[in-house]
This record gives structure tokens, C-alpha cells and sequence, in this order.
């Protein structure tokens, strides 16, 4: 799941990607060099801190935040190994239905509903999908009070 619900200044609890991209813009404002990558090697026993990154780019600083995220239970298996990421994928899910109710049967309904991998924003519609190359976040509005949103996504799969 991608909630979080035990981080203080979100008492109602928010989604794990718009906590980062908070922290992120925060960061940010206060001058802070952001770096992407995989760090490959780290040595703490001194200040400044060396982290290389991508076994070629080394760092230093002072204080250093380790975010490594979460990560799926796979199956094991080689053809899902190889198929990573062309068609094989583990994510939470995210159900836009256009009305107040879904037209499925009602176990069906309800499989959705009890599913904790998945989200269903009941009144909303899929405004735009975002990315250059890939897909990158789905803008969705709310069909009763118009208000839009973005969620970071990394797939979309259409189901009309």
C-alpha cells in the first residue's frame, strides 16, 4: 500500500508519493542539492560522509538521507524476473469509476472494495496522463466537485 499513516504532519494520513514530493519541494526551497541514483558504496566513519553513487560519482556531505523505499513480494520466477517491467508489475492500484457506483456483480464489488492494493475514486475521471517518455502521474478530476489532482503512477491500463 502507499499510505502512510504514521508520519507526523499528516494527521489524516497521505499517500507515500505525495509525502515525498512534499519533502521533496520542502527540501528544495531550503537550497538543499538533490542527487538521484544508487549508492553503491558509503562510509560514515567520518564527517564529511563519502558516498559514491553508480560505483562512479563520489560525494561528501554532512548529513546524508538513505530513502530505500519499499518493495514488492515477487514469485520467484525467471519469466517474471524477464518480463519486469513489460508487463509484469507490482504496484498498488488505483480504480477511477465515473459514477457513484461500480457495474460489476457484488462479489465482485466487494473483492475490489476489501482489496487494501486498491484504491477506488468513485465520481472521477481521468483528466490527463503525464509523462515525456513514460507514464509518469495520471491527473484525475472529480466529476461532483471538479477538483483535480495528480497521483505519481507508472502504468495505466484502460477498462471502460
Amino acid at each position: 500500500t502507499n499510505d502512510v499513516e504514521n508520519f507526523p504532519g499528516y494527521p489524516d494520513g497521505v499517500m507515500g508519493p505525495e509525502m515525498m514530493e512534499d519533502l521533496k519541494k520542502q527540501a528544495e526551497r531550503f537550497g538543499t542539492d538533490i542527487r538521484y541514483g544508487i549508492a553503491t558504496k558509503v562510509d560514515f566513519s567520518d564527517r564529511p560522509h563519502k558516498i559514491t553513487i553508480d560505483e562512479t560519482l563520489e560525494l561528501t556531505a554532512d548529513a546524508v538521507i538513505i530513502a530505500t523505499g519499499a518493495s514488492a513480494k515477487w514469485l520467484g520466477l525467471p519469466s517474471e524476473a524477464r518480463l519486469n517491467g513489460s508487463g509484469v508489475s507490482a504496484c498498488a492500484v488505483y480504480m477511477l469509476v465515473r459514477k457513484d457506483a461500480m457495474r460489476a456483480s457484488k462479489i465482485m464489488q466487494k473483492r475490489v472494495l476489501d482489496n487494501p492494493k486498491i484504491e477506488v475514486l468513485f465520481d472521477t475521471a481521468t483528466d490527463e496522463i503525464l509523462g515525456e517518455h513514460a507514464v509518469e502521474a495520471v491527473r484525475v478530476k472529480n466529476l461532483l466537485t471538479h477538483e483535480t489532482r495528480e497521483i505519481p503512477v507508472h502504468g495505466f491500463f484502460v477498462a471502460i
